[in-house]
């Protein structure tokens, strides 16, 4: 055991060295702060030294409390400053073994204090704990991974397994000292305690190094992957560092921006690459060389095209920080942005927003210069349609021919814009005179009415143009927008395909259908309407067999106005939903009064089945007035199925399973197709009474009608006619197999009231035949 004087200098020595220990670790985390592991050195030194105060100087202990509490605080350190260490050195630390080894360790010490007086054996098992604990740390270290930290962990390594051998020694020399040279024992630990210290010191200033070198290697590693091009210069015009970005953006070798490097000798190479602004390279050595006095930047065009950002901010010091941003794509990219802001993205003629502004220069100009210009809103006609049969690719691509159609019509400072959907727009710069605007609006009519060759279709369409002139039309954007587009309204209303030139007799017009339309809207709600019924009659034995219903508007000025003025107004608003409702409910109800098997005939319209549910309307209305469907005929004209497609024939064929007849109505007078009658088998085709009017003076009007007979024969429907007028005519009808005939013949609209079902047809049809002398100029 050893005497007291030996101890006592043990203790002394232990506790100077966990001290001095503690104050250069503490230093190490005053130089880095924000690392996690110099925190831990810092943490780990102070809780070895707080644990080196309870070491008693007799080498007796206090208590068992104490002995306890300044091993596990000594131990504790050591694990604190041992984590902190690999932390620092191996990217993926096994923490957990290392915390189950020194738990171990602990507790092997605590089990050696608690049950061996002996000094020497504790010493011992403290000193072969060390020097395994930092053999570990130190291996660890030694085999750090490959970067700019590498050799000072690779330092640290070594010094740890110094450490350790020394603690080897230690417990060696505690047991026996006479194995290292016959020495003294505490002379030996005193010459070890010494040079643990130095080693303690040297690990201390490799930690600093090592923190440093991190802040070093974290700042290049930041310079280095900024897209920015970074050069600090110091007073003397040499450079200070740079990362590889700015040698990137210029063409200059590694080794020419070394530290200390001119700036004037930088300058000179990236001239000699080509990479400098403006037309006098010697101008822009000047420029570049002279050091920054204030905040600035410019954007420079370098001779290969790219667009440089350079700004450049002065030191207190005395020099300068420039950094390079390369733009080039960014200004690509907003140059992009702001085409797509002014332009259409699908046919790239001008959108809204740029018509506008080039409509806004034009007004300027002409309030400067006098000199005129026109407005064209072109209109596709029938686009809807082909849309929905090609589909959505078929329509783009039909847009996109239009707009170059109309690019090739008009001069290269005219502005062709597309306003949305099929609608395009021309502003006419030149040459807005009215017969010079009127020969532009027929070769577009002629240029989009072609034929257009779609993927091997061939489709046809047609366009509507609204013309404003300024400063006729007037001089205001918005005023001429609003007279260009009464212009479009007068086109399509007067059959689409052509064009229009404003003038002031338009406004009257649309003040006097804005009149209509809210006397209309009214008269819905007051429900101004009436039914008036024309009697259908059977051909062959000329009895009544049912009557259509003809709307009659009975407007609060006292006026009867007939349906061929308002009924358009209805389809265009909508509000033909919520009046063929009405028609259909009060029919059903007045047909209820009629006898057993008389139908009632009403007339739907094409928006009722796009914009209202027609079938769920008429269920309730059949429920509601529980006439049998039977008795109900509906007659729809063929452009439902032209503007509707094929999405029609679901809710027709609905209709007709529910019972209800159906009637194909002036089928002839369209677009008509025979596919129309292959697709959906309709119940009768009425003959219009446009061609019943020829009959007996035009072979055409007879022709038409003897095959429209034979087609409906051929298809198991049956034939009606209207406008049925004289004996001749039924006559003839009757011989084309129609059975089914209306007219004034047989008698004119009434009232239900004054609707009879008896042979009153019969009787006007004998008198009629007797005043009359046939002659049949044109047979069937």
């Amino acid at each position: 055991m050893h005497d007291l004087f030996d101890y006592r200098t043990l203790a002394a020595a232990f506790a100077l060295k966990s001290f001095l220990q503690a104050l250069a670790l503490i230093y190490v985390w005053y130089v880095d702060r924000r690392y996690p592991p110099a925190r831990k050195w810092a943490i780990g030194s102070l809780v070895i030294a707080a644990g080196t105060l309870l070491l008693t100087p007799n080498g007796s202990d206090f208590s068992m409390t104490v002995l306890v509490v300044r091993i596990l605080l000594i131990y504790t350190g050591l694990f604190i400053l041992g984590i902190g260490i690999l932390e620092a050195c191996v990217a993926r630390p096994r923490e957990e073994i290392f915390a189950a080894f020194w738990s171990l360790a602990c507790l092997a010490q605590i089990w050696v204090s608690l049950h061996t007086p002996s000094v020497d054996v504790r010493v011992g098992v403290f000193s072969f704990s060390v020097a395994c604990a930092a053999s570990g740390v130190g291996a660890c270290a030694l085999n750090a991974p490959e970067g700019p930290l590498q050799g000072t962990q690779r330092l640290i390594g070594l010094l740890l397994v110094v450490q350790s051998v020394i603690a080897l020694l230690q417990g060696l020399t505690a047991f026996d000292a006479h194995l290292i040279l016959g020495a003294h024992s505490t002379a030996l630990q005193i010459g070890f305690i010494l040079v643990s210290t130095c080693v303690s010191f040297l690990l201390a200033l490799a930690l600093t190094l090592l923190t440093g070198q991190r802040t070093s290697a974290l700042l290049a590693i930041v310079l280095d992957n900024l897209d920015q091009g970074v050069a600090l210069y110091d007073r003397n015009k040499r450079l200070v560092i740079c990362n590889k970005r700015y040698g990137e953006l210029y063409g200059v070798d590694p080794r020419g921006l070394q530290p200390g490097t001119t700036v004037a000798s930088i300058i000179a190479r990236r001239i000699a690459n080509g990479y400098f602004n403006g037309a006098s390279p010697q101008r822009y050595f000047e420029q570049r060389t002279t050091p920054a006095l204030e905040d600035a930047a410019e954007l420079q065009q370098l001779a290969d095209g790219r667009s440089i950002v350079i700004s450049r901010r002065p030191m207190r010091w005395g020099g300068w920080l420039t950094a390079h941003s390369d733009v080039t794509a960014l200004q690509r990219v907003q140059a992009q942005v702001a085409w797509l802001a002014h332009h259409d993205s699908l046919t790239g003629l001008a959108n809204r927003q740029l018509f506008g502004e080039r409509m806004k220069e034009e007004l300027d100009h002409l309030a400067l210069e006098g000199d005129g210009f026109a407005i064209l809103l072109v209109d596709l006609d029938r686009f809807k349609a082909i849309n929905d049969t090609l589909g959505h690719p078929g329509g783009d691509a039909l847009l996109v021919e239009v707009a170059e159609r109309l690019r090739s019509c008009v001069a290269e400072t005219d502005v062709v814009a597309r306003l949305g959907g099929d609608e395009f727009a021309i502003i006419r710069m030149t040459g807005a005179a009215r017969e010079t605007t009127a020969n532009l609006a027929k070769q577009l009519l002629d240029k989009v009415g072609a034929a257009y060759d779609l993927n091997g279709q061939k489709v046809m369409i047609g366009a509507s143009i609204g013309i404003a002139t300024a400063p006729e039309s007037g001089t205001d954007a918005d005023q001429l927008m609003r007279n260009a587009d009464l212009a479009l309204y007068r086109a399509k209303a007067e059959g689409r395909s052509c064009y229009r030139i404003y003038d002031k007799g338009m406004d009257a017009s649309v003040r006097a259908r804005h009149s209509l339309e809210l006397a209309l809207r009214n008269s819905i709600v007051s429900q101004d309407f009436r039914l008036e019924y024309q009697p259908i009659v059977n051909a062959d034995c000329s009895d009544v067999v049912g009557a259509e219903a003809l709307l009659r508007w009975h407007h609060p000025s006292g006026t009867i106005i007939e349906p061929s003025k308002f009924i358009g107004i209805a389809e265009e608003t909508g509000l033909i939903v919520p009046l063929g409702e009405w028609i259909l409910r009060q029919a059903c109800l007045d047909a209820l009064a009629w006898p057993d098997k008389a139908r009632v005939c009403v007339n739907l319209s094409a928006v009722q089945f796009t914009s209202g549910n027609i079938c769920e309307s008429l269920e309730a209305i059949l429920q509601d007035t529980l006439l049998p469907p039977g008795r109900l005929q509906l007659e729809v004209t063929e452009s439902i199925l032209l503007h509707g497609g094929d999405e029609m024939l679901s809710p027709l064929h609905r209709l007709r399973d529910r019972g209800v007849s159906l009637t194909l109505d002036g089928f002839g007078t369209g677009y008509s197709s025979l596919s129309y009658l292959t697709k959906f088998p309709f119940d009768r085709i009425k003959i219009d009474q446009s061609f019943v009017a020829g009959l007996g003076t035009r072979r055409e009007c007879s022709a038409i009608v003897a095959a429209i007979a034979g087609v409906a024969r051929s298809l198991d429907m049956a034939v009606a006619a209207e406008g049925v007028e004289t004996v001749e005519q039924y006559d003839l009808l009757r011989l084309a197999g129609c059975r089914e005939m209306q007219g004034f013949l047989f008698g004119k609209p009434c009232s239900v009231a004054d609707l009879v079902f008896s042979d009153a047809p019969q009787q006007h049809l004998a008198g009629q035949r007797q005043n009359q002398n046939l002659s049949y100029g044109i047979g069937l």
